[in-house]
């Protein structure tokens, strides 16, 4: 009786599978015929089909096979054609439609199938024509191809991106094709380069002429491909961003939401990087009315307000949002602003004639007072970001609270990976280096900062993030100050430097880095009058030992340290003149050495070299 039970059992449930095989089998029967009849039969089969059976992958790897993609072609370009009236031609593209996103969502490594991605352009092509359902599964087809190599490559391929643009504002999933795609490993930038220039360029054709809600999803579009796609794949001809630059200026006229500023300030911010600042301010260098010049300040100037206004209204309340999922957001927006006015500082420092930038003097001076206030309380912001994580206050070196205890301070958040590798963090010690190095408002106060200087710098390191070289600036401004030399000497920070420069002097890529650390030294030296005589003999006999296989491309390096090693020896042998005679004889080796080096013709740069290394001798001259 009980196998009587069993066998039944077994026969119930094999007549349903076999049934499924059946129904399998006549769909890709149909979707294998030549004529469109049995094949659109054969695709309303395969939606329903795949509902209801165990293992849908395998359904539609064998429909994929039986099915010509031809046939999905001919059906998204239905609507091209009079042959079909507009009811029945949206009726195939919305099933050619679905048809492929049930294989998109069901195939594995859909995004490198070309059954599927081959449909790209048609799928592209029949968006401004669709309903918004069907667009949004476009676009969720499109987001599926982006994930792989070929589908990318297709979608980045795309004649005309004008569907994709005109959607962005309606639907989220615009952005993120485009993201996707173009921040995939695409390979070869010569290939890539004209894709995105056509994009962009459909972006820019677009800004001027759209709605603000358009506009904004277009800045957003624009913002996350600037800072995400590499720098090798931006076109090298700035002629695209033009129609940004006018979009930007009336942006700032009108009065900027949130949202639009924070886009304009990214963007801003990666076409600085991207290309000469010089067209920038140019651009930027108009009035904002039509009112007498003198008086009117220019969009730039109304930038670079807008730009310290938010970096101070937001620093208060900064420490307190560090945990949020919106400060990184927040972090990038004010990293951007930093961004922009190292930039502009850097310009205004090296630009011959201030008329280009169209700012007057009494413009001029109250930006300069408006960016001391910004820095002077960048300062407070690094110092309290700094003491929150890893001291609790100044001077206590990192690692000195038992590591059982918690911080004394504990408001900061590694999520981002410690304040070393916060892009605020970078962009703010990198435009505050450049200004204690060119303004001596705040040099006493950064006095302060040495510290702070000094664990960025190794932190720094340790975590990928190279500090030195704005360390280094600020630390030259910082040294004007009697304040910041004793702090330098207090924590040995000449030593960190030095060891620096006795590592990387003979390193080519690293040669401005030393040059700046050897100045660095020797104006310590200098103003401190600073005297170690261990330290002297270590400088001259390195000196002399170095220099030795340089050639003349390095005699501006090697008269810095030898008037660094001058420096530290006359600082030490103090007025008596004793010791250090033996180191007193190899720096007139080490002088006869680079004299030879000097070419028998030289200018004016090579004329201060000579000039030092006479005075040098003059002065060593009496310790004979």
């Amino acid at each position: 009786m009980a196998e009587t039970s069993s066998s039944a059992g077994t026969s119930e449930t094999t007549q349903p599978q076999e049934q499924g095989e059946e129904l399998i089998s006549q769909c890709v029967s149909l979707l294998s015929k030549n004529d469109d009849t049995s094949r659109f039969v054969g695709l309303a089969m395969v939606l329903s089909i795949s509902n209801h059976v165990v293992d849908p992958t395998s359904v539609f790897q064998r429909c994929a096979a039986a099915l010509k993609p031809t046939f999905l072609d001919r059906l998204l370009k239905a609507g091209t054609t009079k042959q079909k009236s507009p009811e029945e031609a949206t009726q195939m593209v919305e099933l050619a439609v679905n048809i492929i996103n049930a294989f998109a969502t069901s195939l594995p490594d859909a995004g490198n199938n070309p059954f599927l991605v081959d449909r790209t352009p048609a799928l592209i092509a029949v968006i401004p024509e669709s309903s918004a359902m069907t667009v949004a599964t476009i676009l969720q087809i499109l987001i599926v191809f982006a994930s792989g190599s070929l589908g990318a490559r297709k979608i980045v391929e795309t004649e005309d991106f004008g569907p994709i643009v005109d959607a962005l504002a309606a639907n989220d999933n615009a952005n993120l094709v485009l993201q996707h795609a173009f921040t995939s490993d695409l390979g070869e930038a010569e290939l890539v380069r004209p894709c995105l220039k056509r994009l962009l360029s459909s972006l820019g054709n677009k800004v001027g002429v759209c709605e603000r809600e358009t506009r904004l999803a277009i800045l957003s579009l624009l913002g996350e491909l600037l800072t995400r796609v590499p720098s090798q794949f931006i076109p090298a001809d700035p002629e695209w961003v033009e129609p940004f630059y006018a979009a930007f200026r009336a942006i700032f006229s009108s009065g900027p939401s949130s949202e639009e500023r924070r886009h304009c300030i990214i963007i801003i911010a990666s076409f600085l990087h991207s290309y000469a600042p010089s067209q920038f301010f140019q651009r930027f260098s108009t009035p904002t009315t039509d009112g007498p010049s003198s008086n009117t300040p220019p969009y730039l100037y109304l930038l670079l307000q807008i730009i310290t206004i938010d970096i101070r209204a937001s620093f208060p309340s900064l420490l307190a949002h560090l945990a949020l999922p919106s400060y990184a957001s927040t972090s990038q927006r004010l990293a951007c602003n930093f961004d922009i006015l190292s930039v502009f500082l850097n310009f205004l420092a090296t630009a011959s004639d201030f008329s280009q930038i169209g700012i007057s003097p009494d413009h001029l001076l109250k930006l300069r007072t408006d960016i001391s206030e910004t820095f002077g309380l960048t300062l407070e912001f690094l110092r309290d970001r700094w003491d929150a994580v890893y001291t609790g206050a100044a001077y206590f070196e990192p690692g000195f609270e038992p590591a059982d205890q918690p911080k004394q301070l504990t408001w900061d958040s590694t999520l981002l990976g410690g304040p070393e590798r916060d892009a605020l963090i970078i962009g703010a010690v990198r435009a505050l280096a450049f200004w204690l190095r060119e303004d001596e408002s705040l040099r006493e106060e950064a006095g302060g900062m040495v510290d702070v200087f000094l664990g960025l710098w190794t932190r720094g390191q340790e975590a990928g993030v190279d500090y030195r070289p704005w360390v280094v600036t600020a630390l030259h401004g910082v040294m004007e100050e009697k304040h910041g030399r004793e702090v330098f000497v207090q924590l040995r920070a000449w030593r960190t430097v030095w060891e620096d420069l006795r590592a990387n002097c003979d390193d080519d890529l690293e040669g401005q880095l030393a040059l700046e650390e050897a100045r660095l030294l020797e104006t310590f030296v200098q103003a401190e009058e600073f005297a170690d005589e261990v330290w002297a003999r270590e400088l001259v006999a390195f000196v002399e030992e170095t220099t030795a296989s340089w050639g003349r491309d390095k005699l501006e390096l090697a008269v810095v340290l030898f008037s660094l090693a001058s420096e530290c020896v006359l600082a030490t042998l103090g007025p008596s003149g004793r010791f250090l005679q033996k180191e007193v004889e190899q720096l007139r080796t080490v002088y006869s050495r680079l004299v030879a080096l000097v070419p028998p013709e030289y200018g004016d740069e090579v004329k201060e070299l000579v000039e030092t290394l006479e005075n040098l001798m003059t002065i060593l001259a009496v310790y004979r």
